[in-house]
């Protein structure tokens, strides 16, 4: 028997909880390779605790990481179809009984959403919400790179037809005035979709920005958790729960906005941990506040190498968005010296070192094109990467050993740590 003969093998859509008295719902659309909607959690669970006066439905969908091979493997099918899917289960049973309609959806589940909107006059007419969670709405640069293993990939692609079609479109049937309410949320730390093609496409009114990575940003373990609080408060009130729903509305959504983090900003002491520095940086970048982020790191970078390898880390993701070799030049001297300050202490963080070797290594490779030079840096990283697995095995230490064996050429050992 097959190894995933256990996962949905169609489009499926589960109730998660209901109410005779309801007529309105939300459904859960998850992303890439998520076939279960496992990045949720208890997400659709604790919304449908919190706002009774909404049903929540989860879809599920065929993705997966199994290469699109025609006529050998079956192929998962491209976002136009799973786009056509979706459309057709929310004009079917039971979602259609319902008056009103709110969608959230994580990753490439937004832009399956999108689609199924632009083609569904039926669909827009229902909508009131619609929740984008790390959306890559602008395309993806990676995705580009790997087209060719999958369909879904493909329509990622950043320079794809699928996504210039569905901008081209989306501004000439929705525009900057939808008829339903649009909240675009980025995750604080998501480096997988960053607001270049998340939040940037939508005016800024749109936009709002939560705490974690790409997966974090949904990932709810507990009924406080930021997006959650973000979809129960904004969800429009049912009039014969007001009351109910009242009571459990948590603050407003200003919260959620670059304020606080500017009030964090202009609070700092005058030698904060550096530890500190990093953590509000990277909420300011995530939260749209790059210049801010930037500045903030330039005013610390000599009080720590992590803090040198964050501002590395923003203007290397500066390059890879526009192209600038400036910012490449500044990212590679940045990882670099900061690698020698790492190497000149008494005693080693191997984590610090085998992270900004690796991102040499990459820069050595990609930029500078010197596969040589990236060899070398590869093989300093895959050093550092044994003596840190001495003490513990973190999934980004794993990640780096297969990053590292790829450019040494070792792609058996690449493929197993991958």
């Amino acid at each position: 028997m097959p190894q995933n003969a256990s996962l949905p093998s169609q489009q499926q859509l589960t109730c998660v909880t209901s109410s005779p008295n309801n007529r309105q719902a939300i459904v859960f659309l998850h992303g890439f390779s998520d076939q279960r909607g496992g990045a949720w959690r208890r997400f659709p669970e604790f919304v449908g605790k919190l706002r009774p006066d909404w049903d929540v439905y989860t879809l599920h969908y065929e993705t997966s990481f199994g290469p699109d091979i025609l006529g050998i493997w079956s192929a998962d099918p491209a976002l136009p179809v799973v786009a056509g899917q979706f459309r057709t289960e929310m004009a079917s049973e039971p979602i259609v009984r319902y008056e009103r309609i709110a969608i959230a959806a994580h990753s490439m589940g937004g832009l399956v959403a999108q689609r199924a909107l632009l083609d569904g006059e039926d669909l827009r007419a229902k909508l009131v919400h619609l929740f984008l969670f790390g959306t890559p709405s602008a395309g993806l640069i990676t995705a580009s790179l790997v087209r060719l293993w999958k369909r879904q990939l493909n329509n990622m692609a950043i320079d794809g037809d699928f996504i210039k079609a569905l901008r081209a479109d989306w501004s000439a049937r929705i525009t900057d005035t939808p008829s339903f309410c649009l909240h675009v949320v980025a995750g604080a730390k998501d480096q997988f979709v960053p607001t270049y093609t998340s939040t940037d496409p939508f005016p800024e009114r749109f936009r709002r920005f939560v705490p974690g990575n790409h997966l974090e940003m949904v990932r709810a373990l507990t009924p406080d958790h930021a997006a959650v609080r973000l979809v129960i408060t904004a969800l429009p009130l049912n009039c014969l729960n007001q009351q109910l729903a009242g009571e459990q509305l948590p603050a407003a959504m200003e919260e959620f906005g670059a304020a606080p983090l500017l009030r964090r900003l202009a609070t700092l002491p005058q030698n904060p941990e550096p530890q500190a520095v990093t953590k509000l940086a990277l909420d300011l970048d995530g939260a749209g506040k790059r210049h801010d982020a930037i500045e903030l790191l330039l005013r610390f970078k000599d009080l720590h190498p992590d803090i040198m390898g964050t501002l590395a880390g923003r203007y290397k993701r500066m390059w890879i968005e526009n192209r600038g070799r400036e910012f490449a030049d500044k990212a590679l001297n940045l990882y670099a010296d900061a690698f020698d300050l790492v190497k000149s202490k008494a005693e080693v963080d191997a984590a610090q070192a085998y992270y900004l070797a690796i991102n040499v290594a990459f820069l050595a490779l990609v930029f500078c094109e010197n596969h040589e030079n990236a060899k070398q840096w590869a093989a300093v990283a895959l050093h550092y990467c044994d003596v840190a697995s001495k003490e513990s095995k973190p999934y980004w230490l794993v990640a780096t050993m297969g990053e590292a064996n790829l450019y040494l050429g070792d792609y058996d050992a690449a493929i197993r740590h991958y």
